[in-house]
């Protein structure tokens, strides 16, 4: 992180840490960061960003959509639909990030190329606004995640009542909303660990060194416990690892 805050000079960056299975964050951190010896930098100083700060999601939420569509029976990878530009939305057009798309092609290829037009058919289209709200709070976005650290902010989803049309065609594919990192973690965890929304949490436990006593001891908090299916968080981590071996993402492609 410091390589990075030399190299790119960004506001802030927050790398997060965490075990699926348990919710617990084995590391955390954030940059600019906290240096006691020159308290007067300013506020930022101050701010644990993966907790505190909210941005718009972008392409990761669609991972939410993507669970959903596959959880509610409507996505095909096989089927086929034209990329580029997407007119249904009332007075708007969505986009893809490559303007001209690529032709007509699967909804598997538009997972992988991070097509916007498929995640608006997916979400927007073909889902209830109603359904797409559901899976939205079931997956913690909104809320806060109630980890043990103080200043958590809960992000921002437009009411479901105020939501036009536009609103949640884009959020389909992570714009107009706002989370935190440490809200996305908890979400993708539940992927990860095959369907449940954990508490995330800081503190493994605290031993008195003086009689060996616990005074306090964290264990697996479970939010929701079938926020998708364990067939479909399968399918949703094996079209992810497609798109870092043959997607938009190879750049960041781990060996095994």
């Amino acid at each position: 992180m410091d390589e990075v805050m030399e190299t790119y000079n960004p506001e802030k960056i927050t790398v997060i840490v965490s075990n699926p299975q348990t919710g617990e964050i084995l590391a955390m951190a954030s940059r600019p960061s906290f240096n006691p010896n020159r308290y007067t930098d300013g506020i930022d100083n101050y701010v644990n960003h993966a907790i505190t700060s909210t941005f718009e999601p972008g392409s990761t939420f669609k991972i939410i959509t993507l669970a959903a569509s596959i959880e509610e029976g409507i996505f095909d990878a096989n089927e086929t639909y034209m990329s580029g530009s997407y007119t249904k939305v009332p007075g708007n057009v969505i986009r893809d990030h490559n303007r001209q798309g690529w032709g007509r092609i699967t909804f598997l290829e538009g997972v992988l190329y991070s097509s916007n037009v498929a995640f608006a058919i997916l979400g927007w289209e073909r889902m209830p606004k109603e359904v797409f709200y559901h899976y939205i709070e079931r997956f913690g976005f909104g809320e806060l995640t109630g980890i043990d650290l103080p200043n958590e902010k809960k992000g921002y989803v437009k009411p479901m009542h105020s939501a036009y049309p536009i609103d949640v065609a884009t959020m389909t594919f992570g714009q107009g909303v706002a989370v935190t990192a440490i809200q996305q973690v908890a979400a993708v965890n539940a992927i990860a660990n095959g369907g449940t929304l954990l508490k995330p949490y800081i503190i493994s436990k605290i031993v008195n060194p003086n009689t060996g006593e616990i005074v306090l001891e964290n264990k697996p908090t479970i939010v929701c416990d079938r926020v998708v299916s364990k067939k479909t968080t399968e399918q949703v981590a094996d079209l992810l690892e497609k798109v870092v071996t043959d997607g938009t993402g190879k750049a960041f492609y781990i060996e095994g």
